[in-house]
């Protein structure tokens, strides 16, 4: 059986609930006040990825390199589906790893994957159509699968996490957002010898109860100019304007 035959196989079973933790996870809720805008009136084109030439062994080790190391190199990751939905060899190039992801690459590479950690940051619109169970809560299932461990966190808040070393496997959760808006997003993902791959998936109202790969529209790299939803400044300032221009028709019709 091929890797590939065993990816596909596993994102069957991930739709199903059938692999360890889904459908079991429990939801985490994603506070409103976790909203850094509103939804973008563009399209987004990926978070910002980083990559480092280190050995790390669980997350808590990752948030240490973070805190203290520049990234080795950096790239532009439009859809986070590295190792071809499952994992390679170690032996394989970073470039290669990311595939057409490669082409905006920044920095100095080595040569092969075997102690690697990547840090993926920026923002995810979450609208209230993705919503996998209408009315109230807007209910999304996020799976990653890695090799070796990994942690999710949308608005501050884990939503899925793997803490070892491990063979290609799935790890999942039920994020329940308070409104929709465009949230922070942070996902770790580490490699410590062996086989290497991660794939970042979603199942939402959009996706037709399958799980897919999240889309690169959906994720930005930095906070848009312009939103669907005006700030609340900006709606103070209208509401300004409005009672500004009554004053003056009441005045003008006074006279």
């Amino acid at each position: 059986m091929t890797q590939k035959f065993r990816t596909t196989l596993a994102k069957s079973a991930l739709a199903f609930g059938l692999l360890s933790g889904v459908g079991a996870a429990q939801a985490v809720v994603v506070p409103s006040s976790a909203i850094v805008a509103g939804s973008p009136a563009t399209a987004g084109t990926g978070l910002n990825g980083a990559y480092y030439d280190t050995n790390v062994t669980s997350n808590a080790a990752a948030d240490s390199v973070f805190a203290g190391s520049a990234a080795t190199g950096t790239f532009l990751a439009k859809t986070i589906n590295y190792g071809g939905g499952g994992s390679v060899g170690d032996g394989m190039s970073v470039a290669s790893f990311l595939g057409s992801n490669a082409s905006n690459l920044v920095g100095t590479f080595t040569s092969n994957l075997e102690t690697s950690l990547y840090h993926f940051t920026g923002y995810i619109n979450i609208t209230s159509a993705m919503d996998l169970t209408p009315g109230g809560t807007i209910d999304i299932n996020f799976a990653v699968g890695s090799d070796d461990g990994m942690r999710l966190r949308i608005g501050g808040v884990t939503v899925a996490e793997y803490d070892s070393a491990r063979s290609f496997s799935f790890s999942s959760g039920v994020a329940s957002f308070s409104a929709a808006g465009l949230y922070a997003i942070d996902l770790v993902y580490w490699e410590n010898f062996g086989n290497t791959g991660v794939d970042f998936l979603w199942q939402t109202g959009l996706t037709g109860g399958s799980y897919q790969d999240v889309a690169t529209s959906a994720l930005y790299t930095a906070l848009p100019t312009s939103s669907n939803v005006p700030e609340p400044a900006t709606l103070a300032l209208v509401g300004l304007g409005v009672a500004g221009l009554l004053a003056r028709r009441r005045k003008a019709a006074q006279a």
